[in-house]
């Protein structure tokens, strides 16, 4: 009961932070150790369409980051994790150290633009929305799956 308190405490106090990402070319996620989860565009953050799911989450990672690493490595291969987010999640990566270009909204911008938009301070960081692109929070930092899990469903209760 005190993680889930630690969890909505922490969840709260982000409300003030902005965060944000995608999926696919090697500049922005994408690679075959992450298979297992069905990283999407950040189209699928911004946009009504019939097949997307109501909450969304952008993953802000950087290539030298040990703890996205660590991250990538343990949490995402969760199996309980997997499975929340492709059920529930429209999930992105993006390497917020890149100027791939990336859709937001109606435009385009850089990953790095992404970063400072969403003024994204430290990897790595985890933002979360629902809707259409309807931002709610940020999380900072690592988090183990079993964290992340009681987070994930945090967010599909309070949506």
């Amino acid at each position: 009961m005190r993680g889930v308190y630690f969890v909505l405490v922490i969840l709260a106090a982000l409300l003030l932070f902005f965060g944000c990402g995608d999926k696919g070319n090697p500049a922005v996620g994408g690679n075959d150790d992450l298979s297992a989860i069905n990283w999407v565009g950040t189209d699928k953050v911004y946009s009504d369409s019939a097949d997307k799911k109501q909450c969304s989450f952008i993953f802000f990672y950087a290539d030298w980051c040990g703890w996205c690493k660590k991250m990538e490595k343990e949490t995402f291969s969760d199996t309980a994790v997997v499975r929340i987010i492709n059920e529930s999640f429209n999930a992105v990566r993006i390497n917020g150290e890149s100027d791939t270009l990336v859709v937001y909204r109606d435009s385009a911008l850089s990953c790095r633009g992404m970063v400072e938009y969403y003024g994204i301070t430290g990897y790595p960081t985890t933002c979360f929305f629902k809707g259409a692109g309807q931002y709610i929070i940020p999380v900072l930092g690592y988090k183990s799956a079993q964290v992340f899990r009681q987070i994930l469903d945090t967010i599909l209760t309070a949506k």
